[in-house]
């Protein structure tokens, strides 16, 4: 349940941006609450957190009355360590996760299905066994790797566009709309698995483990939760 301290403290549209100091809350974003005029953006987030450096922890519960509506969600350090966390059970995702320095290291919830774009110079990318069962390449061109996750499409959209959600596939019946996941950095390994699943070693360069206390994390788990 949403902590009762937030339960009448709805947000959305909600943009954070601090230097050389960490980021820690609980957010309630309502994806039905109108953007507020003076502050919204062309491209804005439902939830933005970035900090030039530190350590980024949310905990975001999220609710709304249109199951279409993708809550967009960006989480960023330039060097330090990032947590979020996500059920099984809420709206479509769109996922934008950065860090110029240091590891990613993400877990996806079981039911995420859409494209997975990592722009990353290094070779440096691993998923779990279970994970990469259910990742299908589609083009690696120039340190941009573009892969699906899950059951691909019959409607031959291949990416989570806005005002493209429900459209009908193949046999007539409407698709669930798609997920979207875009990571990157400049000097990043990056390992994802499923939630639930034991992390993977970090990895650097030369395959060693790496236990260097400047890693960049990222856990899509169990908390931000869908109240539709």
């Amino acid at each position: 349940p949403v902590p009762p301290k937030i339960c009448d403290a709805r947000t959305n549209y909600l943009c954070v941006s601090k230097k050389d100091v960490a980021i820690e809350g609980q957010y309630f974003i309502d994806l039905s609450i109108p953007p507020p005029a003076i502050h919204i953006v062309s491209g804005a987030k439902n939830l933005s957190l970035y900090t030039t450096s530190g350590a980024v922890t949310a905990d975001v519960w999220v609710t709304g009355n249109n199951k279409l509506k993708r809550a967009s969600i960006k989480l960023c350090s330039d060097n330090g360590r990032v947590c979020a966390k996500i059920s099984e059970r809420r709206p479509s995702l769109d996922i934008e996760l950065w860090a110029n320095y240091g590891n990613v290291s993400l877990s996806l919830p079981r039911c995420f299905r859409g494209p997975m774009t990592i722009r990353s110079p290094h070779e440096r990318i691993a998923f779990s066994a279970a994970l990469e069962r259910r990742v299908a390449p589609l083009s690696d061109v120039q340190g941009v790797r573009v892969y699906f996750v899950g059951d691909q499409p019959r409607s031959g959209r291949w990416r989570g566009d806005v005002g493209e959600e429900g459209r009908k596939d193949a046999g007539g019946s409407l698709e669930e709309p798609l997920d979207e996941l875009s990571v990157g950095g400049r000097h990043t390994s990056v390992q994802i698995n499923w939630d639930g699943e034991p992390e993977l070693p970090q990895m650097i360069q030369n395959g060693w483990k790496d236990f260097r206390s400047g890693k960049v994390r990222f856990l899509m788990s169990g908390r931000v939760k869908s109240l539709l």
